[in-house]
C-alpha cells in the first residue's frame, strides 16, 4: 500500500469478487480518478480470465445436477414438528398454557364472586326494606297459608311497597323460577318480578316490584314458571292472598 494508492492492495480481491462491502465501496469511489489503480485492476482481470480459460470445461454428472436442484429454496418443504422444539421452548409453551388456564379460572371465579356479591346486596336491601316496613305502624301484615308453606306479606299501599316473607319455600330446578303476580279487581295478573328460594336457608324474603300504585290491586299470588318468567301465569300456584 502507498500513500498515493491506499487501495491498491485490495484490487486482487476486488477482481475476483472477494472484497468486503465497505472496502469495495471505497475502492470504487477511488478508482475513477486513479489511472494506476485502473491499470492494476485491468491486469488482474486479464489474469483471472486467462486462468478460467485454461481450465477445460467439465460437464457435471446428472446426479449432481439433481442434488443441486433439490437444494433450491423452491423445492424445499420446511416443516417443523412440535417434537423438534428445544427444551426451553417446550417449557415456555407449558408456562404460557398454565398462565392462560389460571387467567381463565380467575376470570370465572371473579364473575361468580360478583354474582354472589350482587345477590347478597339485593338481599340486604330487601331485608332493610322489610325492617323499615315492620317499624312503620301503617304497614299491613297479610298471613300466607299454603300446603307446607307459611309466611307473611308486608303491605304499605301508601308507599306502594310490599315484601314477601316465606318459610320452607322449596328450591326449584335451574330451569324454573318463582314469579309474583299482582291481581287487580277484574282478576288480571301483572308480573311483579321473579325470584328463587334462598339456598341453604328455610327463610326467603323478596321485595315485590310494584309498577304504579299498589292501591289498584286487591291480591297477590306466586306461581312456578320457566326461568326468567312468563307474560301470564302458566305454572302451578304456590299461594294466593287477598289484601
Amino acid at each position: 500500500m502507498s500513500i498515493e494508492h491506499p487501495y491498491i492492495d485490495d484490487i486482487p480481491a476486488y477482481a475476483i469478487g472477494a472484497l468486503d462491502r465497505d472496502s469495495r465501496i471505497a475502492l470504487e469511489a477511488h478508482m475513477p480518478g486513479c489511472p494506476t489503480c485502473q491499470a492494476e485492476l485491468a491486469s488482474f482481470r486479464a489474469v483471472s480470465e486467462t486462468l478460467l480459460k485454461a481450465i477445460p470445461p467439465v460437464r457435471p454428472p446428472l446426479s449432481l445436477r439433481r442434488q443441486l436442484q433439490n437444494r433450491l429454496p423452491a423445492n424445499l418443504v420446511t416443516k417443523q414438528a412440535w417434537w423438534s422444539w428445544s427444551l426451553p421452548q417446550v417449557g415456555m409453551a407449558a408456562l404460557i398454557f398454565l398462565l392462560l388456564l389460571l387467567n381463565i379460572s380467575s376470570f370465572f371465579q371473579f364473575q361468580n364472586l360478583r354474582s354472589i356479591q350482587a345477590k347478597q346486596s339485593r338481599q340486604l336491601e330487601t331485608d332493610r326494606v322489610a325492617l323499615a316496613m315492620l317499624a312503620y305502624p301503617e304497614t299491613k301484615t297479610v298471613p300466607i297459608h299454603a300446603d307446607g308453606l307459611a309466611g307473611t306479606i308486608l303491605l304499605d299501599k301508601e308507599r306502594s311497597a310490599a315484601v314477601i316473607l316465606a318459610w320452607d319455600l322449596p328450591a326449584l330446578p335451574s330451569e324454573q323460577s318463582y314469579q309474583i303476580w299482582l291481581i287487580d279487581p277484574q282478576g288480571g295478573r301483572t308480573s311483579a318480578g321473579v325470584f328463587a328460594a334462598n339456598a341453604g336457608s328455610a327463610f326467603t324474603s323478596i321485595e315485590v316490584q310494584v309498577t304504579g300504585s299498589l292501591a289498584k290491586y286487591v291480591g297477590l299470588g306466586v306461581t312456578v314458571e320457566p326461568a326468567g318468567g312468563s307474560p301470564q301465569p302458566t305454572g302451578a300456584r304456590v299461594f294466593k292472598v287477598d289484601f
